[in-house]
């Protein structure tokens, strides 16, 4: 895909796949939430700087994050408010078969944010402006959301000892 970057974008969450590139998603950098446009795109950057459109049309492209064993892709988009996932193929860093497995209809259930697995593939999301993080089954079924002492993370961690802990 060749699509024109405007001048208006800018890079927002990225991360290194389970293919060894660096995964970045775009969004309209304007920042009021009525003026940005869907011109954001998922771009993957190869060890030896190419850089490819995985995806576009995102507002805010965020929460890349890959399942234990490589074979799912998670993304959301912040302002669009939902969670797709992806097959992915890390032998060729491909994405296919999108699907949409949250989509959340206020901002009060908090708009996904940065993300990322447990050992279990399921897939926690800062839900900013909630003050949450939300813990997601690989299919989006909300399994617990935890409340956290400040409005707007936007990033969660996780620390495996045993068992995953947020």
């Amino acid at each position: 895909h060749n699509i024109p970057e405007p001048p208006i974008n800018e890079f927002n969450d990225g991360k290194v796949g389970p293919d060894g590139c660096f995964w970045v998603g775009g969004r309209d950098g304007r920042v009021l939430k009525h003026e940005r446009l869907s011109t954001g795109a998922l771009y993957r950057v190869t060890p030896d700087g190419r850089m490819e459109v995985r995806g576009y049309g995102y507002n805010v492209s965020n929460g890349l994050a890959w399942s234990p064993d490589g074979k799912t892709m998670f993304h959301s988009d912040s302002s669009g408010q939902y969670i797709d996932a992806y097959d992915f193929d890390a032998s060729i860093g491909y994405n296919s078969n999108r699907r949409r497995i949250v989509s959340f209809s206020s901002d009060a259930d908090g708009r996904p944010d940065g993300a990322t697995c447990d050992a279990d593939g399921n897939y926690w999301s800062a839900a900013i402006l909630a003050g949450r993080l939300n813990q997601f089954s690989p299919q989006g079924k909300l399994m617990q959301s935890i409340t956290v002492p400040f409005p707007t993370p936007t990033m969660p961690g996780i620390i495996e000892i045993g068992r995953a802990h947020v």
